[in-house]
């Protein structure tokens, strides 16, 4: 799908088209046999298929031309279905159980019309209208970057790559020559939180929070590990009295009022709140717009349900745990999810026997 969105063409104005063929795909689909459906839908990211070089153009052609038939194909019906395959593999349908319950086809007829629209020879394009006229030139807003922002900047980047020890090289030096720069202790506390070390994560992000403005994601990281070390059990939280708990909270909303699309931030004040206990209407809103925004994080659902439990919504947590029981989630958090859905039994027995 992302080769097929890679295609985008600005036919100029307000017009776009998507779907356009790729040469060098049809050009290896001449030479090469399609693999059997079944055999593409069982490749994963340790299979030969996937990794050898001298295989791993078929398996990227066929998936492409296999998605480019099933979205912009000739097949009405199929192009019509094909929004019901998801949601069909988030119910823990396997793959093949998926696509042929999804199209109502078995896999060798999928095959012989996936042949027939490659011997065809025409590959189906869509046009689209949208809102904005493409072809306008804006203008461009720049400025310049001072050295510690420069030094910083390319700290930041290197730490998203998990080239730790370079970051601090740059993070040092950009501290050198802006003593009184928020940006320096603004990443050398992010290095730390990346490093586990929260009470120095706080001190540095504390620092940047009293010299001027910070980015939204160290607002964040200093609630989080502020969070953290009032926690008197590794990976545990527990209620926060007083100012520490103030300080959190307020935290995390200037984080989400500079990003309010930022699922972290909500996940994590809506962990926050679940904790306190004070306010599980807010937990529950903060955790569905946390899924909402990041819906392949399935943490985030076990939290929900707890929000959900908090709010005495029984039928609704069992629902959302449900969801944590399907084959694809990972052992560990399936594992919780029976466990809380036993407990949850439990109790509602007890409560029937009295």
């Amino acid at each position: 799908m992302a080769e097929i969105y890679g295609t985008l063409q600005v036919l100029g104005g307000h017009n776009i088209r998507l779907g356009k063929a790729l040469t060098e795909y049809l050009q290896l689909l001449e030479k090469e046999q399609l693999l059997p459906l079944h055999d593409l839908f069982a490749v994963t990211h340790e299979s030969a298929e996937y990794n050898e070089r001298d295989r791993q153009g078929i398996f990227y052609a066929e998936s492409w031309l296999l998605t480019q038939f099933l979205m912009l194909g000739d097949n009405p019906s199929l192009k019509a279905r094909f929004g019901q395959l998801t949601a069909l593999l988030r119910e823990g349908q396997s793959p093949e159980q998926a696509f042929t319950n999804s199209f109502r086809m078995s896999l060798p007829s999928m095959e012989k019309e996936l042949r027939r629209y490659l011997a065809r020879g025409k590959f189906e394009s869509i046009d689209f209208t949208v809102m904005s006229d493409l072809g306008v030139s804006r203008p461009l807003t720049t400025r310049s970057l001072g050295t510690v922002e420069v030094c910083f900047r390319l700290g930041d980047a290197l730490l998203r790559i998990d080239r730790a020890e370079a970051a601090e090289t740059w993070f040092r030096r950009a501290e050198q020559l802006g003593p009184r720069s928020p940006l320096p202790p603004e990443g050398l506390g992010l290095l730390a939180a990346e490093r586990g070390q929260s009470e120095e994560a706080v001190r540095f992000l504390g620092q940047a929070l009293q010299r001027g403005p910070v980015s939204f994601l160290a607002h964040y990281m200093y609630a989080a590990q502020k969070f953290r070390l009032v926690s008197r059990v590794a990976n545990h939280y527990e209620p926060v009295q007083g100012e520490p708990a103030r300080e959190i909270r307020a935290e995390l909303e200037k984080s989400l009022s500079l990003m309010p699309d930022f699922a972290g931030a909500h996940h994590l004040l809506g962990i926050f709140e679940l904790v306190q206990e004070e306010n599980p209407a807010s937990a529950e809103k903060h955790l569905r717009r946390a899924v909402q925004l990041e819906p392949e994080n399935l943490s985030y659902l076990f939290s929900l349900a707890q929000a959900q439990l908090l709010k005495e919504d029984i039928a609704g947590a069992r629902k959302t745990l449900d969801l944590l029981r399907r084959p694809y989630v990972e052992a560990d958090l399936r594992v919780h999810a029976n466990d809380l859905l036993q407990e949850i039994e439990r109790e509602s027995g007890r409560v029937q026997a009295k």
